[in-house]
């Protein structure tokens, strides 16, 4: 494990001096992702998984939405 020195707190996000980036600072985490798969009319549970996929990998892939037929995909 690293041991982190020292931090500071910009824009409600915690930044480590290392130049690791820890959590996002643009806002789009597991929620925004997840709440713009719920703008474009997807399932819940299709959501949840994407917006995982998005956190984890960064894209969610392609995948088509089977009540509007649009092609979809996020990335970062």
């Amino acid at each position: 494990m690293i041991a982190i020195s020292k931090s500071r707190r910009t824009n409600n996000s915690l930044i480590y001096n290392q130049g690791r980036l820890m959590t996002n600072v643009s806002g789009r985490g597991w929620m925004w992702a997840y709440r713009k798969m719920r703008s474009l009319l997807c399932p819940r549970l299709s959501s949840a998984y994407r917006a995982t996929l998005y956190v984890l990998r960064g894209d969610t892939g392609v995948f088509y939405n089977t009540l509007t037929h649009q092609k979809i995909r996020i990335r970062k």
